[in-house]
């Protein structure tokens, strides 16, 4: 009866189909910006909405406002109304009250600080 178990075992293993290859289910993507790519189509391609911080206002005229903003905590920097700040994110509005920022499609106010954050003393011979 033991001889019979054994050389049925053997027979089954023998005549058994070859496991499939796994790996060929699995692609993996070489390029980790195409793989991105693939995601961005399933849940959409907008990244995490930027921290911008109102630092001041140089100028508020109509359509001409200058405002300078630190994004994401960076180097203060001046930027123009309607100029685009970042990918996706412009700057639309300036007045003397605060900046208007469309940022993945919806508008946004950044009020002028109560107590403005103080420039180091080479700050402004960096800006252009």
């Amino acid at each position: 009866m033991a001889m019979a178990i054994i050389v049925g075992f053997f027979i089954a293993t023998y005549f058994a189909p070859a496991p499939s290859n796994p790996a060929a289910f699995i692609a993996t993507e070489s390029n980790p910006a195409l793989a991105y790519e693939h995601v961005g189509a399933w849940f959409g391609k907008q990244g995490a909405p930027v921290r911008i911080q109102l630092l001041g206002v140089i100028h508020s005229a109509p359509n001409r406002g200058t405002a300078i903003l630190r994004l994401d905590g960076g180097e203060p920097q001046v930027y123009k109304e309607g100029q685009q700040i970042t990918s996706g994110v412009y700057l639309t509005r300036v007045d003397a009250s605060g900046v208007e920022i469309e940022q993945q499609g919806q508008q946004q106010k950044v009020m002028m600080p109560m107590n403005p954050v103080p420039f180091p003393n080479k700050a402004l011979q960096r800006l252009p």
